[in-house]
């Protein structure tokens, strides 16, 4: 606190009212709850920027701001629930496929500011391609009971897809690990019956289209 007291050439004095201030260059504290990093979202639904947001020195919280980014930016001015949750909230159906990155800037009223959280996530709402199958054995005669199959498919952001191979029109194994854009063989280890057979490979990425 400060004040002024004045005397004159008599020595006649008198003194300000005491005035109170506070020294704070302490940056706020912001921790993200959501969405976690890399988090898939899909075809419908909200994406909801949510963070803690809170400041030692005690100075008020001025603004809160979501920046989001992909190639582009843009910005979300945050609403607080209560003294230190902060939330923000878009639509999957505006944003494009792709990897997103969200940062957080956060001021107090004493001009400090916080931008060096941040946070990923992945909007993902197209399948992958229909599977090809590399060693089509269509109306071929086959002598080997348990023949290798392979099989590749390509998605725009999964590096891992889960592929199920059906025997006869039922699944035969389910969640074979298929990298993408690359070949995947996999070796029946139940002998199959003689007679006729068909297969099919279904896949799905990580969001499962």
């Amino acid at each position: 606190n400060w004040s002024i007291a004045c005397s004159d050439s008599v020595l006649l004095a008198s003194t300000s009212i005491l005035n109170n201030f506070t020294i704070d260059s302490v940056v706020p504290a912001v921790t993200f709850n959501t969405p976690t990093a890399r988090y898939n979202y899909t075809t419908s639904g909200t994406i909801v920027l949510n963070a803690t947001v809170s400041n030692v020195s005690g100075t008020a919280i001025h603004t809160v701001i979501f920046q989001v980014g992909n190639g582009t930016t843009f910005n979300l001015t945050a609403s607080n629930t209560n003294a230190s949750l902060y939330n923000a909230s878009v639509s999957v159906a505006t944003m494009r496929d792709g990897n997103w990155t969200v940062t957080v800037y956060s001021n107090d009223t004493a001009g400090n500011e916080n931008n060096s959280v941040s946070t990923t996530f992945v909007v993902d709402t197209t399948a992958p391609t229909q599977p090809v199958l590399i060693n089509t054995t269509e109306a071929m005669n086959v002598s080997d009971t348990t023949p290798t199959f392979s099989w590749s498919v390509t998605d725009s952001l999964t590096t891992t897809l889960f592929c199920n191979l059906s025997i006869d029109s039922a699944v035969n194994v389910s969640a074979i690990n298929t990298q993408n854009s690359t070949t995947t063989k996999y070796t029946l280890t139940t002998a199959l019956a003689q007679g006729s057979h068909n297969c099919s490979i279904a896949c799905s990425d990580s969001v499962l289209l």
